[in-house]
């Protein structure tokens, strides 16, 4: 019988897969901590201190992916609860755009109510500008155009010299209404031209009551 030691094979040469190799830091954690005791109870103290030394390295692993995780979860509510919140914010403001216009609303038929101006003509987003609007509102009205003129046009454009073709009331309006919408909103020239749509407005409304006659 031959004394040389028989080779060992490549399946015994491979080493096993250890369970620690798959454990999670938790478990490893468990695991060094049952060595440490087992080592203790040897009377090992080294083997002991060593099991110990892994067991807070893998207990340190463990709250890291802890931590992290709850970072992760709480990102996510987060995220989430940031959208509720917008959605939320985007339905208030909705609900709030639509009362604004309604409450306008509202003014704006107890001022035709008080002043006999129509409603839709009135602008403002208080009853007291609305109020205000009325009151420049009534003179155009009661008095309507200074000359004759057939409905739909009048003789003159603001303050067109003499002469000019009649244009339709529609048209200078909705020229006026342009030259207000390419201005500033608030400064002189916005508010000439708002004066002046309002102007044509009246008189547009003076001349339907007089076909209405």
């Amino acid at each position: 019988m031959s004394d040389t030691p028989t080779e060992p094979t490549t399946d015994e040469a491979q080493e096993p897969t250890t369970p620690e190799a798959q454990q999670s830091p938790a478990q490893e954690a468990a695991a060094a901590k049952a060595e440490a005791d087992l080592a203790r109870a040897a009377g090992d103290e080294l083997a002991a201190i060593k099991a110990e030394a892994r067991k807070w390295e893998a207990q340190a692993k463990a709250n890291a992916e802890a931590a992290k995780r709850l970072e992760e979860i709480e990102e996510a509510s987060k995220t989430e609860a940031q959208k509720q919140a917008e959605r939320l914010a985007d339905l208030e403001s909705k609900v709030k755009e639509y009362e604004t216009r309604e409450q306008i609303a509202t003014w704006a038929k107890e001022v035709s109510e008080e002043t006999d101006v129509p409603a839709d003509l009135l602008r403002g987003s208080t009853k007291e500008e609305l109020l205000a609007h009325a009151e420049q509102l009534k003179p155009l009205i009661a008095s309507g155009p200074q000359e004759p003129a057939r409905p739909g046009s009048v003789s003159t454009i603001g303050k067109q010299p003499q002469g000019a073709p009649n244009i339709p009331l529609s048209e200078q309006i909705a020229h006026a209404e342009q030259a207000r919408d390419g201005a500033a909103p608030g400064s002189p020239e916005w508010k000439s031209a708002q004066e002046r749509v309002m102007q044509l407005k009246g008189m547009q409304l003076f001349e339907a009551a007089q076909v209405a006659k």
